[in-house]
């Protein structure tokens, strides 16, 4: 069975009456009283029979999918899943990395890294990592953030 991916303004979380947050795989299909997480329109459960994923929908007419909040609802709930568990946690477990044969060539794939576990004596969220003006590379709450050579700053730091 081959099953398609669900496109971006299709979520796979939803709210219910209880403002508990219920994902598509344990709801019941159709109209059971789930509502959108970004702008709490009523929604749909679809649970096609084809190899469709199941989805939330927005049951409302003249819905605008161009709304951020909307489109983004589910993947900022699975966002704050993950961090909520990094947070509990303070560990995070890295895949194998392999090395395959350039394109065209034979050869077998071989491990370069192992699968790790890290473990953080603590976290920090959204600490912002920067280079100065004198080409030096700081990090930490950066409340002058457009003043600075902004590098990256992730959802999460293991520290």
């Amino acid at each position: 069975m081959r099953i398609t991916k669900v496109k971006e303004y299709e979520n796979d979380w939803a709210s219910k009456v209880d403002e508990s947050r219920i994902h598509i795989s344990k709801a019941d299909s159709g109209k059971k009283g789930y509502f959108c997480l970004g702008c709490g329109e009523e929604m749909q459960a679809v649970k096609p029979k084809k190899d469709i994923q199941p989805y939330f929908r927005h049951d409302a007419t003249n819905i605008n999918r161009d709304k951020a909040k909307c489109v983004l609802a589910s993947r900022i709930y699975r966002e704050k899943i993950a961090k909520d568990y990094f947070f509990r946690t303070k560990e995070i477990k890295t895949p194998k990395i392999y090395k395959y044969p350039p394109n065209g060539e034979s050869g077998q794939a071989y491990i370069l890294n192992a699968s790790s576990t890290f473990k953080a004596n603590s976290l920090k969220s959204e600490l912002t990592f920067y280079e100065t003006e004198d080409g030096v590379i700081r990090w930490g709450s950066n409340p002058d953030i457009e003043n600075r050579y902004n590098l990256l700053r992730p959802d999460l730091n293991l520290l």
